[in-house]
């Protein structure tokens, strides 16, 4: 089935590390539970990534150039998996509207491929089957025994992006789209 992934985020600069820190924290606390309200489970919702350090302001002395500690910039990104596609829009407006500085995302994919890979491969050495048994034919010569199997996988699937502007506007359309899985297998038979 396909989901869509957001990541939000939070960015916060002070001279006070603390108090950057603080405002982060209940930023992306609200997010969390504004995602939660929403529907999404606590396992679908992780840290993508945070980030606390101090700038370094340069200033000129001597006409040399020097540094000295600047502002503390602080950042928490979560990642939030959406299960219900269908819902991608309105996921992005509350993200957008809920104190996040930045959102991206809807990126859509699928979560589990296992059984459509499972059917593609089997689908793939019947008809690799049937064309070496033509080849083998043509060339007067009957088809032998599998000598080599070999997989490859490419899972695609379209991606569309939503992100929230200044305006913080959000619950801008958004389309899943259609998505495809591949499998590309490359059977090697014995002639006889």
């Amino acid at each position: 089935s396909q989901i869509a992934i957001f990541s939000a985020g939070v960015n916060a600069y002070s001279d006070d590390k603390q108090a950057a820190i603080n405002d982060v924290n209940t930023k992306v606390n609200a997010i969390i539970e504004a995602a939660k309200e929403f529907g999404i489970k606590p396992d679908d919702i992780k840290t993508q990534s945070l980030n606390i350090y101090q700038n370094q302001d340069s200033y000129y002395e001597d006409g040399r150039q020097k540094f000295r500690p600047g502002q503390w910039n602080v950042g928490n990104t979560v990642e939030i998996k959406l299960r219900d596609v269908d819902r991608a829009s309105t996921l992005a407006g509350i993200l957008s509207k809920g104190g996040a500085t930045n959102v991206n995302g809807p990126n859509f994919s699928f979560d589990d491929t296992s059984d459509a890979s499972d059917a593609l491969i089997a689908e793939a050495l019947t008809n690799a089957k049937s064309k070496a048994e033509k080849i083998a034919q043509s060339a007067s010569r009957k088809l032998g025994k599998i000598v080599n199997v070999t997989e490859g996988t490419d899972v695609s699937a379209p991606i569309y992006m939503f992100r929230g502007e200044a305006g913080g506007g959000g619950g801008g359309g958004v389309a899943p789209g259609s998505g495809t899985v591949y499998k590309t297998v490359t059977v090697t038979y014995a002639l006889e």
